[in-house]
């Protein structure tokens, strides 16, 4: 636990919502939403106290729509924080977020001082910009969370979520944070000498960076009777779609909220 003589203060910068603004948001990442969420969560356990300073993510207009306001997503429960609106126009985007960060800072400064640290996951225009403003005007150490976007070149420290990136990157002041799970079952029962798996599981996105379209394809050579592939996650392929039209034994779930992914998960 943390002492309470020091006690920890941090302002975090980046998007994160709660279950069913990222159920109804296509631009919200399932997988680093409850990643952010599941760091707060455990660093507030631990006698911190974190403010979320984010947006909700969305397509440019015209894609997404115009005005970004925040009565379109919320915070999850039990985290404090403040959600930016902004103007989602092209080449204005940016620069409208970066304002709406500021505004919630400033908001935050004038009740509660200085925080101890900033944190910001994946540098974007708008957190890079206020996290080296509020280095500049108050002194405040930065550290960038680096998931899968560049590395800032300006941050205090860095935590990088991929070793090749960790190793590879030149700073003094860096960790590497491995990936988890969560949530495991006291005891993990032993599968019996003669279980069968029948089912293969995949959750995350469907775009071609996933490497869905490469498991679909693989999946047509799997020839054990009842086996199955079910498919979890946000977006549209059309080379899955067109796997899934091909063979019956490919399920497609869309989107499912992390507690039947649990679910799923056990059968």
């Amino acid at each position: 636990m943390i002492d309470s003589k020091d006690h920890l203060r941090l302002v975090w910068l980046g998007p994160i919502v709660d279950e069913s603004t990222l159920a109804a948001s296509p631009a919200v990442s399932p997988a680093a939403n409850r990643w952010q969420q599941a760091v707060i969560q455990a660093i507030n356990g631990q006698g911190g106290d974190v403010f979320i300073i984010g947006h909700l993510p969305e397509p440019v207009w015209p894609r997404g729509q115009l005005w970004i306001n925040k009565s379109m997503a919320s915070l999850p429960p039990n985290l404090n924080g403040s959600i930016a609106e902004y103007f989602n126009f092209p080449k204005l985007r940016n620069r409208s977020i970066a304002k709406g960060y500021h505004q919630a800072y400033d908001l935050y400064h004038a009740q509660h001082g200085n925080p101890t640290l900033l944190l910001a996951y994946n540098a974007s225009p708008a957190n890079d910009y206020l996290a080296q403003s509020i280095r500049k005007r108050h002194g405040i150490p930065w550290i960038a969370i680096v998931a899968d976007d560049e590395a800032p070149k300006a941050a205090d420290g860095y935590v990088f979520l991929s070793w090749s990136y960790f190793t590879s990157f030149q700073s003094d002041f860096k960790i590497h944070l491995d990936g988890g799970v969560s949530r495991l079952p006291s005891q993990i029962p032993m599968p019996k000498a003669d279980y069968q798996p029948r089912v293969a599981l995949y959750s995350g996105a469907m775009n071609q960076y996933g490497g869905v379209e490469l498991l679909v394809e693989a999946f047509h050579n799997v020839t054990r009777p009842g086996a199955e592939l079910w498919l979890c996650g946000k977006g549209q392929n059309a080379a899955v779609n067109r796997a899934i039209a091909q063979d019956t034994r490919i399920k497609s779930l869309g989107f499912v909220s992390e507690e039947k992914l649990i679910n799923l998960s056990k059968q």
